[in-house]
């Protein structure tokens, strides 16, 4: 990751009109989010955090990222772009980038003002290298006004899957004024985790 760590470096972290959360934004607003650090911690969250967990069964305790302290469990009840706060859920310290890790199987990320394709570049990067041995899908689907990138491997007869969605700042039929990503990891058949995608 350290080749990357350059080009993350020169990521601005845009403040949010909509905020995600109003922790999010607050740091944001003044001044206390760093943007390489968030930008790492999305990058973090999908191939050393839901890939990790989805591909082995564990909770995020059980993982080598648990020990950075990067990630914090969201107290209960809090208000997240992924749904009020439970067992489970994650966030960092800022709250710009945020983990549903609740399901067995199923691990989502969401983010919001970071650049769209320079992360998702940095993302398929980092979990198309041998070690991580995932191949870019050429069979999703392209929404309109969306970027969707789709990755998938096999383990032990399962299909693992890494789905990127995200909308860039100002996109044409969107409310925003400001980027959001997702990440989603899952075991099954592609077809089944657009689906999941798409009723998320």
């Amino acid at each position: 990751m350290q080749r990357f760590a350059a080009g993350l470096g020169v990521l601005v972290l845009a403040a949010c009109a909509t905020p995600a959360t109003d922790r999010a934004v607050t740091a944001t607003s003044s001044g206390m989010a760093d943007p390489q650090t968030e930008a790492q911690a999305f990058v973090d969250a999908v191939y050393r955090f839901c890939v990790p967990s989805v591909e082995r069964g564990v909770p995020y305790e059980a993982l080598e990222l648990a020990e950075t302290g990067v990630f914090r469990p969201v107290p209960e009840g809090e208000r997240t772009v992924l749904g009020d706060g439970r067992e489970g859920f994650y966030w960092t310290e800022a709250g710009v980038v945020q983990v549903d890790n609740s399901s067995a199987g199923y691990c989502r990320v969401a983010a919001y003002g970071l650049p769209v394709n320079q992360m998702f570049d940095v993302v398929a990067m980092t979990i198309t290298q041998p070690s991580h041995g995932f191949d870019e899908s050429d069979q999703i689907p392209q929404p309109p006004r969306m970027a969707m990138r789709a990755f998938e491997k096999s383990l032990g007869g399962d299909l693992i899957t890494v789905v990127l969605t995200g909308n860039e700042p100002g996109a044409a039929g969107t409310l925003s004024r400001f980027s959001t990503l997702s990440a989603s990891v899952s075991r099954g058949p592609l077809e089944k985790e657009q689906d999941h995608d798409a009723r998320s």
